[in-house]
């Protein structure tokens, strides 16, 4: 089949004032030929290519891992809101002379880094309005026997 570089060299030689209307013409339809082919062409072969394109080593993971998160009963992506009360930019602004105002906050953003050490983890989270660094300690977020929620999601199953 023709490429683009060659339906190009073929349009621009109908285009020229030297070519005859009988070879303009001829040229035209085999150009609507050559279109028709290759839709045809991609309806017959685009589902076979589909079909035999692999997932990368990523895409793998990150599947194995939403379904884990599935199996602990978590939605990975839950529809509900919950009201956000601040944002990186008030904190940054505002906590050298509120501390107190900050101490039971909801904030919402993206995670774009952690650092896990042990029990205790930083992390970098980011809103509309900026980022910001924040400390996790594993008590605070599993203040019971169970550790799941910290070792299992937190620090395997988060990407």
């Amino acid at each position: 089949m023709l490429n683009i570089a060659n339906r190009r060299l073929l349009l621009n030689y109908f285009y020229s004032n030297r070519t005859s209307i009988f070879l303009k013409s001829v040229i035209l339809v085999f150009h609507y030929i050559l279109k028709f082919l290759n839709i045809i062409f991609i309806a017959i072969f685009a589902p076979q290519i589909n079909k035999d394109m692999q997932l990368s080593e990523q895409e793998l993971r990150r599947r194995e891992e939403k379904s884990e998160l599935e199996k602990l009963g978590i939605n990975p992506y839950p529809p509900e809101l919950f009201e956000v009360n601040v944002n990186t930019k008030d904190i940054l602004k505002n906590y050298e002379k509120q501390k107190t105002d900050y101490k039971n906050i909801s904030i919402a953003g993206r995670l774009m880094s952690r650092r896990i050490m042990g029990s205790a983890s930083f992390a970098e989270l980011q809103d509309e309005s900026g980022k910001i660094q924040i400390y996790l300690r594993r008590d605070d977020i599993c203040p019971d026997d169970d550790k799941t929620l910290y070792n299992t999601v937190f620090k395997k199953l988060l990407d």
